[in-house]
């Protein structure tokens, strides 16, 4: 069966067109970077930022089709719109991201500052500077956290 559409219903189930996601164990749900890639119209918001700089959704989806190449910045930066595109679904439903996780993508932010990530700029880091924040920041978008709360009252497909 495929629902076309996103959709958000109480507590467990989001419908969306594509790859179903990680679900947590109190269904929130969480979608890695490859998913957003390749669903834009999935996407809550329309711009994210990344350090102090502010993307378009087009910009962002550049960033995420570049390949690393030893560049610990688009590393971080894959995760870290991931995690913020995750962190937006779920609070749209009720949930809320632990403060851990918080922690993590204010620390990724804190790293990036005013660089900007390729293709949109020549913003560079060390990937042994991001390694730590880019596998933690993989890990919640794998699913690894749990979140608070949930459900979207009278929600439905």
């Amino acid at each position: 069966m495929r629902i076309v559409g996103l959709c958000l219903v109480p507590v467990i189930l989001i419908c969306l067109v594509g790859a179903p996601p990680v679900w947590a164990q109190n269904g929130c749900a969480f979608f890695t970077q490859g998913y957003w890639k390749n669903h834009p119209d999935a996407w809550p918001l329309d711009t994210l930022t990344l350090g102090t700089v502010t993307y378009s959704k087009d910009q962002l989806l550049l960033i995420l089709r570049r390949p690393v190449r030893g560049n610990g910045l688009v590393a971080l930066a894959h995760q870290l719109i991931a995690a913020k595109l995750n962190v937006a679904l779920n609070e749209q439903t009720g949930f809320t991201i632990p403060d851990s996780v918080q922690d993590l993508i204010r620390s990724a932010d804190n790293l990036i500052g005013q660089l900007i990530v390729p293709p949109v700029g020549k913003g560079w880091l060390h990937p042994s500077v991001t390694s730590e924040l880019v596998m933690a920041l993989d890990e919640f978008n794998e699913g690894a956290y749990s979140c608070d709360g949930g459900g979207v009252p009278g929600g439905g497909c």
